[in-house]
């Protein structure tokens, strides 16, 4: 316990092996300046940032104090108590985001991670919170070239990724220095660790081996045996589970067309992880054919049953469907327009059984006769059915007419 700028509370002191007036010293000091200025990095939750620079005179060595941070390390325990979570998916999709989210706030202050790894994650399973450990090692962009740091004296002060962490293009050159590119890499294995229940993305193949060669592709495909098959079977059901959008940023992160580094940094940014999670926490539901939790995000069939899923369709009165994560987007034939030729007319979310809509522009329920406005102070709360509702333009025309079924 450390009474600190007038609070008491739990720290920690982190010294290293390095003198305040080495290079590896002064760049830890800098580093830890760099980050006291950064407003949006404190009000992150899942940061674990250093608070002080300390200097041991005696001892001659420098190290952090930072603020104690609760949960348990990301093992195969832990993840396996998350994906037994009684919120089930929608648990581990939350953690998920918020571990992304908190990497994107990094990543947009120029500042790399660069040891990425489950040790430095804890969990505290009951709330789906994640606290991510060690930004104290990494560096600041300077400049599109890299990091601030020297690769030849940086191992000194931070740590290093091991296995699947560490991105291909580190593994091949030792010399190579730490990323934005090879953070999104750690990043996409650590997120494979939460929502897979623990599960090593390269499972099937040895890494050092197989996965630094540009040709191995991802996921696991053809013959396996024995435990191995297993494993490629809930490796399947998992993806299908998750659906398309996540499949297809993971496929970005791990294949690779060629061993460019243009090719690294193509892979998904933490901020793509981070709004697809978010949104796919959002779409979390349970098929009522084979009772399989799923996103039915971009879906409308269960991929385990082939049963229709129960989240809404919205149709325009001529036919067509115009469901757009989350937003209803009606075109140039309506007579609303922006300059890219489209207009977002309103919103929709789920609550239960139950479908809220946010208007954008005037509308009517044409069965109940009412008015809704952009400027009403709740949104309009539908229930299974059939809804339809009428858009007008600034002439008082009836431009469009939105059928919403909720099944």
């Amino acid at each position: 316990m450390v009474r600190l700028d007038g609070h008491i509370g739990e720290w920690v002191l982190k010294l290293y092996r390095v003198g305040p007036n080495s290079p590896q010293g002064q760049h830890l000091i800098s580093l830890v300046g760099y980050l006291q200025q950064q407003a949006e990095l404190g009000r992150q939750p899942v940061l674990v940032l250093p608070h002080h620079a300390v200097i041991d005179e005696r001892a001659d060595r420098v190290g952090c104090l930072m603020p104690a941070a609760r949960g348990e390390p990301l093992d195969g325990d832990t993840c396996i108590r998350l994906y037994t979570h009684p919120q089930g998916l929608i648990a581990r999709l939350k953690a998920a985001a918020r571990l992304a989210a908190a990497v994107a706030a990094l990543h947009r202050h120029g500042i790399v991670h660069a040891d990425l790894t489950a040790p430095n994650v804890l969990v505290e399973v009951t709330a789906a919170q994640p606290a991510l450990l060690d930004i104290d090692g990494g560096g600041v962009l300077a400049s599109p070239l890299g990091p601030t740091y020297c690769p030849g004296l940086a191992p000194l002060v931070r740590g290093r990724p091991e296995g699947s962490f560490l991105a291909p293009e580190l593994y091949r050159d030792s010399r190579a220095c730490p990323s934005l590119a090879s953070d999104r890499w750690s990043l996409a294995v650590l997120l494979h660790y939460l929502l897979f229940g623990g599960l090593d993305p390269f499972f099937y193949v040895d890494y050092f081996a197989d996965v630094v060669d540009p040709g191995v592709s991802w996921p696991p495909e053809g013959p396996h045996t024995g435990t191995r098959r297993r494993w490629v079977e809930f490796h399947l059901a998992e993806r299908n589970r998750l659906g398309p959008l996540l499949l297809h940023l993971f496929r970005g992160a791990f294949n690779r067309p060629d061993g460019t580094a243009r090719a690294f940094s193509l892979r998904p940014s933490a901020d793509n992880w981070a709004d697809v999670l978010e949104l796919s926490a959002r779409w979390v539901l349970r098929c009522p054919s084979c009772k399989e939790e799923l996103v039915a995000l971009k879906r409308t069939h269960c991929p385990f049953c082939g049963a229709q899923l129960p989240h809404p369709q919205v149709w325009t009165k001529r036919g067509g469907l115009v469901l757009k994560e989350e937003k209803i987007i009606l075109g140039r034939d309506v007579g609303f327009t922006d300059a890219a030729g489209h207009h977002e007319v309103a919103r929709f979310s789920r609550r239960g059984n139950k479908v809220l809509l946010f208007p954008r522009v005037p509308m009517r329920d044409l069965a109940r006769g009412r008015d809704h406005t952009p400027q009403d102070p709740h949104p309009i709360e539908i229930g299974r059915g059939r809804h339809a509702f009428g858009l007008w333009s600034r002439d008082g025309r009836q431009r469009a007419e939105i059928r919403i079924y909720v099944p």
